[in-house]
C-alpha cells in the first residue's frame, strides 16, 4: 500500500503499471503455489509410502548424538541452499526432519529458529543466493564475482551463528522458557 500510495503521489501511476504489477505478481504466485503443491504432494508420498518413518528409523539406527545430527543438517542445508530458495527448502525438508529432532529430543522451537538461520545462509550462499542476485541488480557495474566474494564473510560469520545456536540453545528458548514461566 505505501508503495502504490508514492507511485500515486509521484503522478506515475497507470493502467500499464498495474497490468505489469498484477501480471508479475501473478507470475509469482502461481510459481510459490507450483512448489507448495508439488511439497505437498511429495510429503503425502513419503508419509503414505512410510518414508518418512524410515528416514527417522535410519537416523535412530545410526546412533547419531543430537549435535551430530544438527551439523549435518548445517551441512545438508549449505548444500541444498547452493541451490533451492528458502521456502523451496523449508516446504520439501522440514515435514521431513521434524520427526528426526523428535526422536533425538530436539525442541521444535529452537529447531524452527535453526532452520530459518540455516535458509538465510541459504539466501547468500553461491551460486543460486538470491540475496547475491538483488545485491548484483542494485550496483551499479561490477562483477557477480565481487558480489559472492563479498558473501562469503556472512557466510562464515551466518554458520558460526548456527553452531553458537547448536552449542547454546538457550539463547533461543530463553523468552519462550520465560513466557511458560
Amino acid at each position: 500500500m505505501a508503495a502504490f500510495f508514492f507511485v500515486w503521489k509521484n503522478g506515475r501511476l497507470n493502467w500499464a503499471l498495474l497490468e505489469s504489477c498484477f501480471m508479475q505478481s501473478a507470475r509469482t504466485t502461481g510459481m510459490v503455489i507450483l512448489v507448495i503443491v508439488c511439497a505437498l504432494l511429495l510429503n503425502v508420498t513419503l508419509s503414505l509410502t512410510g518414508g518418512t518413518q524410515a528416514i527417522t528409523r535410519w537416523v535412530t539406527e545410526l546412533g547419531l548424538s543430537p549435535i551430530s545430527l544438527l551439523l549435518l543438517f548445517v551441512l545438508f542445508y549449505v548444500i541444498l541452499g547452493m541451490f533451492m530458495d528458502a521456502m523451496s527448502m523449508l516446504v520439501l525438508t522440514v515435514p521431513i526432519a521434524i520427526p528426526m529432532i523428535t526422536v533425538l529430543g530436539i525442541d521444535p522451537v529452537w529447531f524452527g529458529v535453526f532452520i530459518v538461520v540455516m535458509c538465510e545462509i541459504g539466501l547468500i550462499t553461491p551460486p543460486v543466493g538470491m540475496n547475491l542476485f538483488v545485491v548484483q541488480g542494485v550496483r551499479k557495474g561490477g562483477n557477480f564475482n565481487d558480489v559472492v566474494k563479498g558473501a562469503l564473510p556472512f557466510v562464515i560469520i551466518m554458520i558460526a551463528f548456527a553452531a553458537l545456536l547448536i552449542l547454546l540453545p538457550d539463547l533461543v528458548l530463553f523468552l519462550p522458557n520465560l513466557s511458560q514461566g
